[in-house]
């Protein structure tokens, strides 16, 4: 066999092995994009995750400060403080934690909204 037979004989050979060579480079390709979209959602759970871990904290914070003015104002009625000086010091105190609630509340969103577009 001389050496254009040879050649003429592996030349198909080669052809297909680029083509599947060819294939298998796009197939790695488009795994890594997949693979790269996944990492970014990943990220996106962990933050989702993470901002809904600060929520529950926050809000068990503003319950049990809100327990706490409940509870001490039972307790200065139960000292011997009239009720009609005890509950003006009540609703100041709930009133200045619906302020605040009300501002973490917009933190939060604008937060949100950050993270969002970033």
């Amino acid at each position: 066999m001389t050496q254009w037979q040879l050649l003429c004989s592996t030349t198909p050979k080669r052809a297909l092995i680029q083509h599947h060579f060819k294939v298998l480079t796009m197939n790695n390709s488009q795994r890594t994009q997949s693979t790269n979209g996944t990492e970014i959602t990943k990220n996106d759970k962990s933050q989702q995750k993470q901002q809904k871990f600060v929520r529950r904290v926050i809000t068990g914070a503003l319950v049990a400060q809100a327990t706490l003015i409940g509870v001490n104002g039972n307790l200065d009625v139960l000292s011997g403080q009239p009720i009609l000086d005890v509950i003006p010091g009540m609703i100041t105190q709930g009133i200045e934690l619906i302020i605040k609630t009300q501002g973490v509340q917009k933190r939060l969103e604008t937060r949100d909204r950050n993270s969002r577009s970033d």
